[in-house]
Protein backbone atom coordinates (compact mmCIF):
# COMPACT_ATOMS: atom_id res chain seq x y z
CA UNK A 1 0.00 0.00 0.00
CA UNK A 2 2.86 2.41 0.85
CA UNK A 3 4.46 1.79 -2.55
CA UNK A 4 1.23 2.76 -4.31
CA UNK A 5 1.01 5.98 -2.27
CA UNK A 6 4.65 6.85 -3.13
CA UNK A 7 4.06 6.16 -6.81
CA UNK A 8 0.90 8.28 -6.74
CA UNK A 9 2.81 11.17 -5.13
CA UNK A 10 5.61 10.88 -7.69
CA UNK A 11 3.06 10.86 -10.49
CA UNK A 12 1.38 13.98 -9.06
CA UNK A 13 4.75 15.74 -8.83
CA UNK A 14 5.58 14.71 -12.40
CA UNK A 15 2.27 16.05 -13.69
CA UNK A 16 2.92 19.31 -11.84
CA UNK A 17 6.35 19.60 -13.47
CA UNK A 18 4.88 18.94 -16.92
CA UNK A 19 2.21 21.59 -16.31
CA UNK A 20 4.88 24.08 -15.19
CA UNK A 21 7.00 23.37 -18.26
CA UNK A 22 3.95 23.86 -20.48
CA UNK A 23 3.18 27.19 -18.86
CA UNK A 24 6.81 28.31 -19.33
CA UNK A 25 6.64 27.34 -23.01
CA UNK A 26 3.42 29.34 -23.41
CA UNK A 27 5.06 32.36 -21.81
CA UNK A 28 8.10 32.07 -24.08
CA UNK A 29 5.91 31.71 -27.17
CA UNK A 30 3.86 34.77 -26.20
CA UNK A 31 7.06 36.73 -25.63
CA UNK A 32 8.34 35.82 -29.09
CA UNK A 33 4.99 36.73 -30.63
CA UNK A 34 5.04 40.13 -28.90
CA UNK A 35 8.60 40.74 -30.14
CA UNK A 36 7.52 39.95 -33.70
CA UNK A 37 4.60 42.37 -33.47
CA UNK A 38 6.75 45.07 -31.88
CA UNK A 39 9.35 44.74 -34.64
CA UNK A 40 6.74 45.66 -37.23
CA UNK A 41 5.38 48.69 -35.35
CA UNK A 42 7.79 51.33 -36.72
CA UNK A 43 6.90 50.41 -40.31
CA UNK A 44 3.17 50.45 -39.51
CA UNK A 45 3.50 53.84 -37.81
CA UNK A 46 5.38 55.17 -40.83
CA UNK A 47 2.62 53.97 -43.13
CA UNK A 48 -0.02 55.62 -40.94
CA UNK A 49 1.88 58.90 -40.90
CA UNK A 50 2.27 58.77 -44.67
CA UNK A 51 -1.49 58.24 -45.08
CA UNK A 52 -2.17 61.18 -42.77
CA UNK A 53 0.24 63.32 -44.79
CA UNK A 54 -1.51 62.38 -48.04
CA UNK A 55 -4.90 63.15 -46.51
CA UNK A 56 -3.72 66.55 -45.26
CA UNK A 57 -2.22 67.57 -48.57
CA UNK A 58 -4.83 65.75 -50.68
CA UNK A 59 -1.85 64.39 -52.62
CA UNK A 60 -2.04 60.65 -53.41
CA UNK A 61 1.77 60.55 -53.68
CA UNK A 62 2.45 61.99 -50.26
CA UNK A 63 3.17 65.66 -50.94
CA UNK A 64 6.00 67.39 -49.14
CA UNK A 65 5.99 64.97 -46.24
CA UNK A 66 4.37 64.54 -42.89
CA UNK A 67 4.94 67.34 -40.41
CA UNK A 68 6.36 66.23 -37.10
CA UNK A 69 4.66 67.32 -33.92
CA UNK A 70 7.02 68.61 -31.27
CA UNK A 71 5.94 69.56 -27.79
CA UNK A 72 2.50 71.05 -27.36
CA UNK A 73 1.49 71.83 -30.93
CA UNK A 74 -1.95 73.15 -30.09
CA UNK A 75 -1.99 76.72 -28.82
CA UNK A 76 -5.74 77.06 -29.33
CA UNK A 77 -6.85 73.96 -27.46
CA UNK A 78 -8.00 70.58 -28.74
CA UNK A 79 -8.74 70.02 -32.41
CA UNK A 80 -12.34 70.58 -33.45
CA UNK A 81 -14.26 67.86 -35.19
CA UNK A 82 -17.25 68.86 -37.27
CA UNK A 83 -18.47 72.28 -38.32
CA UNK A 84 -17.09 75.40 -36.71
CA UNK A 85 -19.38 77.04 -34.17
CA UNK A 86 -21.23 80.10 -35.46
CA UNK A 87 -20.03 83.39 -34.02
CA UNK A 88 -22.49 85.49 -32.00
CA UNK A 89 -22.60 88.26 -34.64
CA UNK A 90 -23.91 86.08 -37.48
Amino acid sequence: MAAIARASNEQTQGIGQVNLAGAQLDTAAQSEELKAHATGLPAAIGQCLAMIGRARTNDPHGGPGVPRAEGNVSSTGPARVGPRPKSAGR
